[in-house]
């Protein structure tokens, strides 16, 4: 990279030391060789249809002349215009499947044109090959995956493992957690065991800031692979956290009671939810979803206990499984409401995990594996590595601090402790 910088600043400022047309090309490596003419290619079949296009149009089906200069508009724009929609489908989806999609389109937009007789069939057809080619364009699918030799990629892993290693092995005494969030993810990898997941640990600091605590593999339901990632938390430092917020998995629970038995527990709403829907018919489900709402939106805990009855009593003769989902949990799903207001948006659900690996999960199908188990942990921790760059500290972090040091809250409000007079 030093010596592009230097050579492109060398071609601004000494003017008469221009490298030759020949020296330039040959400097290219092979991959960008091949994209420059494909494309090349691209484009000169692009432009050499237009006038078969036009002559089609003006004499065929008799446009006049502004109706054919607004059809090729129409498909120049639909074709280099929209590289961008081609581009991102690429990122989703992978190349191949969005190739063969652009060929299929293509052909059936080339056919079209032979049998459209009307201004709006013919713009129809014309859309399409533009939007076909704009699938496949050389620039989009090949500029996906340039730069990348089998070298660099075995480079690249290797320091992602040694990334990963090293994170898994620092000092947390200096890293006081208050908040955890705990979920089991299961992105698109192929990991060492068939029914194995990544275990995520995230934080919120004294001061706020969301951080990464820990990411290892292990099963989800397994008591054992949460108490060895919590155990090795333990080991570095980490102080037992004033509320964990997790789902209803139940090894997990098991092995905080046993490594952190100071935390309180919360579990999420999100899940919850889920959980007691999936247990009622359809017809009941909507009517359900609402009055679980009343009871995690309520304005404070006395509130939330009258919606939890209100819930029961609507609910509970009929579907006595779905209630019980929430009356049996009633502590752990309000917990939430004896910390600070501002903060209970963050508490009631593990959303920070959940949309932070919603990308994790989309940028993983693409690669399609990574390899070894190994390289496939270090690829996921590596991008949560990234997304941890763009976390936002949560509401009021100012707070925090107050809840470490043993401050109370009431309904969402600082309780302030009575002042001792002098004796």
């Amino acid at each position: 990279m030093p010596d592009l910088i230097s050579r492109a600043l060398t071609r601004r400022t000494v003017r008469t030391t221009k490298p030759s047309r020949e020296r330039t090309w040959k400097h290219l490596s092979p991959l960008l060789r091949l994209l420059i003419l494909t494309q090349l290619t691209f484009n000169i079949g692009f432009f050499a249809v237009l006038p078969f296009l036009a002559e089609h149009l003006g004499t065929a089906l008799g446009m006049a002349g502004w109706m054919v200069g607004f059809v090729l508009g129409l498909r120049t724009f639909s074709q280099q215009g929209l590289f961008v929609v081609g581009g991102a489908l690429v990122d989703r989806y992978g190349v191949r499947p969005i190739v063969l999609t652009g060929c299929v389109l293509r052909v059936a937009g080339f056919a079209w044109p032979g049998y459209a007789q009307t201004t709006w069939t013919v713009i129809g057809a014309v859309l399409l090959i533009g939007f076909a080619a704009a699938l496949f364009s050389p620039a989009v699918f090949l500029g996906s995956s340039a730069g990348l030799s089998p070298a660099t990629v075995t480079r690249l892993t290797k320091q992602w493992s040694d990334d990963h290693a090293a994170f898994q092995d620092r000092d947390l005494s200096e890293s006081d957690y208050v908040y955890v969030w705990a979920d089991g993810v299961h992105p698109k990898v192929r990991l060492g065991q068939a029914r194995s997941c990544v275990l995520v640990l995230m934080g919120v600091r004294t001061d706020g800031r969301k951080e990464l605590i820990a990411l290892a593999e292990g099963l989800r339901e397994s008591t054992e692979s949460w108490a060895d990632l919590l155990r090795d938390c333990r080991r570095r430092g980490m102080r037992d956290p004033e509320l964990v917020v997790a789902d209803g998995a139940m090894g997990l629970w098991r092995a905080l009671a046993e490594v952190f038995p100071q935390a309180r527990n919360q579990r999420c709403w999100v899940h919850k939810t889920r959980n007691v829907v999936n247990a009622l018919p359809k017809s009941a489900q909507p009517g359900a979803k609402k009055a679980l709402q009343e009871i995690y939106n309520a304005e404070d805990r006395d509130h939330a206990q009258k919606a939890v009855k209100e819930f029961e009593r609507i609910y509970g003769a009929k579907w006595p499984k779905a209630v019980k989902k929430v009356s049996d949990e009633t502590d752990e799903l309000l917990a939430f409401y004896d910390f600070p207001a501002e903060h209970w948006v963050h508490l009631r659900t593990t959303n920070p995990i959940e949309s932070t690996f919603s990308t994790v999960k989309l940028r993983t199908r693409v690669t399609r594996g990574a390899g070894s188990p190994a390289a496939a942990l270090a690829m996921v921790f590596k991008l949560a590595e990234s997304a941890q760059a763009r976390w936002r500290a949560i509401t009021a972090p100012h707070l925090v601090a107050l809840v470490r040091n043993g401050a109370t809250f009431q309904n969402g409000y600082l309780v302030e402790r009575p002042e001792v007079s002098a004796a």
